[in-house]
């Protein structure tokens, strides 16, 4: 019984510590799944949801090529910033988290862009009515 015990400790120790030093694959380098402007990236959420996330997220997130206008570039906080993609409704949005270090000083309210991230779902506030599909560690494409 002490040595099932001992086993299932151990195992269950090198799986946390290979779990914690696991890192993500560097989106700058990985090839994008998918092209898509942000009108057409949103547009789908709306009409169908649960395709969107299969499609674009597919469990774990897709790495998307996203084309757009910047609406709004906002500090997050000391490390992140959100790139707001505009889609013709301010209603909705595609939210772009970069790396502070990682935003182009180009990048600017009104510019034409294309960034590559990593889809993460799709973000409803009903009290507010908002919905925004949200992408994780972008980077300009380029």
């Amino acid at each position: 019984m002490i040595a099932v015990a001992a086993t299932v400790a151990v195992v269950g120790g090198i799986f946390a510590f290979r779990e914690s030093q696991r890192t993500h694959s560097d989106t700058a380098t990985s090839s994008a799944e998918f092209d898509v402007d942000a009108v057409s990236l949103v547009r789908h959420f709306l009409e169908d949801e649960e395709a969107a996330k299969l499609k674009y997220t597919a469990g774990h997130g897709q790495v998307l090529l996203v084309r757009g206008t910047v609406r709004a570039v906002e500090s997050v906080s000391e490390q992140l910033v959100n790139v707001v993609l505009e889609t013709g409704d301010p209603s909705t949005s595609v939210i772009c988290e970069f790396q502070k270090a990682d935003v182009p000083a180009s990048f600017i309210p009104g510019g034409s862009i294309a960034i590559k991230g990593v889809c993460k779902d799709l973000n409803k506030d009903d009290l507010f009515g908002q919905t925004d599909v949200l992408l994780q560690r972008c980077v300009a494409a380029k």
